[in-house]
């Protein structure tokens, strides 16, 4: 059912990045596979989006958006945010409407972030039940670094750990939800969540960044091993404690800050 946390960073002057994180596992009955994509970076404009629930229609219909966003014909990167949500929803609700719903075994939620200017970002939820109606929200953060969204089946056990982590010394810090993620995700009792973290995010400039992720001393992306690739350096890497590492080597960056988790002795 997975596991999706959305959250905002901030610094001294603001709102300055915003982030979506999932697991990977896909489950039916009690087969699952570890390499579902659950959360997308637009390539060329400010937008990221991620779903949980029902996987089928979501993963295909956000495939869909994303890939007519990215060649400009659903929207123009300069447009108000609210703008790009309604053709978003618009999209999705047009391509629902033929779908056959008795293969629909679940709701679902789709999450949408955009980044508004230098300093807002907007944030969106979107979701079908099974009583077959929709409904829709715009989703508000906080003035200091915290969660925006946590939802899926694993939400429960993240929201525990997370309350452990904002007592600490490092509450209120965009690593303090990153880290929970990591150790919540390795730690996980829920059966349907598992395989490696998956991040995508926006800063106050660029487009949507899709990250590299180092797991358990693996490169993944998009919650598929990489290590038999080249060219890593040109993603962005993080290890579990969220700090910027060298795709290659592994190792911190040269400068990069490093980021103690206080409950990792």
């Amino acid at each position: 059912m997975t596991l999706i946390v959305s959250w905002i960073g901030v610094d001294s002057r603001g709102p300055a990045s915003l982030y979506m994180m999932s697991d990977s596992r896909i489950s039916w009955d009690k087969d699952s596979w570890d390499f579902g994509k659950k959360v997308f970076a637009f390539k060329n404009s400010s937008d990221i989006i991620g779903y949980c629930g029902d996987v089928h229609f979501p993963l295909q219909v956000i495939s869909h958006v994303v890939n007519l966003a990215d060649n400009g014909v659903i929207f123009n990167d300069t447009d108000a945010s609210n703008k790009k949500f309604e053709r978003i929803k618009y999209k999705i609700q047009e391509l629902l409407e033929p779908y056959p719903k008795k293969y629909m075994k679940e709701s679902f939620s789709i999450l949408y972030g955009t980044r508004v200017s230098k300093k807002e970002f907007a944030c969106y939820e979107l979701s079908w039940g099974k009583s077959k109606r929709w409904s829709d929200s715009k989703v508000s953060y906080s003035e200091y670094s915290d969660k925006v969204y946590v939802l899926g089946s694993g939400a429960k056990e993240f929201n525990s750990k997370y309350e452990l982590y904002q007592q600490s010394e490092i509450q209120r810090t965009s690593r303090a939800i990153y880290q929970c993620f990591c150790d919540t995700l390795e730690n996980i009792e829920d059966p349907l969540c598992g395989g490696a973290p998956q991040l995508v995010g926006l800063y106050r400039i660029r487009n949507g960044i899709d990250y590299g992720i180092m797991y358990q001393n693996e490169r993944y992306l998009s919650g598929v091993k990489v290590d038999n690739l080249g060219n890593f350096d040109r993603l962005e890497w993080r290890n579990k404690l969220f700090e910027r590492i060298d795709g290659k080597t592994k190792k911190i960056i040269d400068g990069a800050q490093k980021q103690p988790n206080p409950f990792m002795k």
